[in-house]
């Protein structure tokens, strides 16, 4: 770097935009000398979510197992889905440790909200994330540690970000830089099977438990509005 003893006398002669930066270039003593400064974007900045952020702060150092199925819908044979239910809870214990592990669904008791009871027996961390439609019900599990409500001003019962994409298929996604890791276990088919699609796409952990028989694929009107009577296959 040269260093002048006498203040010079610079004139800048060009400004010309480089990506994110401001190419400057200034005369001196008919030199051409050249800097750069930060461009200021007309571009808004990026948007946090608050409910990815929230999902990280519990999901961190954690191997996170989501349990997708029917709630209000059942299932066929309820005691299958319970031992299923032991069965992979005992085989991520061994593997993970108690302390290392994090449950999620849909934070209703029914049906596939019955795997909460069983993790908090084992004193597994528990999560779940549900539409605000859902603040108020009485179905909400209470062997649920925490759950996250989204933001659902369409009524539809979904649990989406701004772009449309699944915080269900978020919870468990691997993310290095917190140390998360996770897998899907699917025990259903409808919305469900677009989820695994979604998450056989981003090379994620899936397993799919075929052998549940479903009593009743889809309800005449939204599951939400009121019980649904399973009927016999």
């Amino acid at each position: 770097m040269h260093c002048f003893k006498k203040p010079l006398s610079l004139s800048c002669i060009l400004l010309v935009n480089i990506g994110r930066e401001t190419l400057m270039l200034f005369s001196l003593h008919n030199h051409i000398l050249c800097s750069s400064i930060p461009t200021l974007s007309n571009a808004p900045p990026p948007v946090s979510d608050e409910i990815k952020i929230k999902i990280d702060n519990i999901t961190r150092n954690k191997h996170v197992m989501v349990f997708s199925g029917f709630s209000f819908l059942g299932y066929h044979d309820e005691q299958a889905l319970v031992d299923k239910f032991k069965h992979i809870i005992f085989r991520a214990i061994v593997q993970y440790g108690i302390g290392n592990l994090c449950v999620g669904a849909g934070a209703t008791r029914e049906a596939i909200g019955k795997v909460y009871e069983l993790a908090k027996e084992k004193g597994i961390q528990t999560l779940g994330r549900v539409s605000e439609q859902a603040r108020e019900s009485t179905s909400l599990s209470e062997h649920c540690d925490e759950c996250i409500f989204i933001s659902d001003p369409m009524a539809s019962w979904q649990v989406r970000d701004p772009e449309g994409n699944s915080y269900m298929v978020y919870l468990d996604t691997d993310k290095a830089v917190i140390q998360r890791t996770g897998e899907f276990l699917a025990f259903g088919g409808g919305q469900i099977t677009s989820r695994l699609k979604n998450l056989k796409r981003l090379s994620a952990q899936v397993s799919n438990q075929p052998f549940i028989l479903i009593l009743q694929r889809a309800p005449a009107v939204s599951p939400h509005a009121g019980r649904v009577t399973p009927i016999a296959m």
